[in-house]
């Protein structure tokens, strides 16, 4: 029989230099989460002290995106103005970033207009509506993916 006392001391020597730089990487990931949790942490407290409150309502309330305003009034199925968006976008509380709400509707409109997934397509000058109108209450999603909306 073979002494392997030697072998497996060597083998454990073999995994605790596996570790050590593991550890170290375990370290500087905790050290990186924790200053991403504090910047968390003030974002929150930033937002909470910043965000108006929208629709007569108290509290931080993040104000609606004109792109829901907008598949939620074209969902009844009937034909638009921009402007009138843009009247009730602002009545809603969007935030147009001290824009023209007027301008921004209309490009938020041409863009949600175009390609496959667009799902509204003008009606006449200055006029807007579904491209496949829906019985009311159906449900449009929006894609918000980083190359979406």
């Amino acid at each position: 029989m073979r002494d392997i006392r030697q072998d497996l001391r060597d083998r454990i020597a073999a995994l605790d230099a596996q570790i050590d730089p593991l550890r170290k990487q375990v370290a500087t990931l905790e050290n990186k989460r924790e200053a991403m949790a504090s910047l968390l942490e003030s974002e929150e407290s930033e937002w909470k002290a910043h965000v108006a409150p929208v629709n007569g309502h108290s509290g931080a309330h993040p104000a609606p995106l004109i792109q829901d305003v907008i598949k939620d009034l074209l969902a009844d199925g009937d034909v638009w103005s921009g402007s009138a968006i843009a009247a009730v976008a602002v009545k809603k509380g969007c935030d147009f970033k001290g824009r023209n709400p007027n301008r921004s509707t209309h490009f938020t409109l041409v863009g949600l207009s175009r390609g496959e997934g667009g799902f509204v397509e003008k009606a006449g000058y200055g006029k807007w509506r579904l491209k496949n109108p829906r019985t009311k209450g159906t449900t449009i999603t929006l894609d918000r993916s980083p190359n979406g909306l």
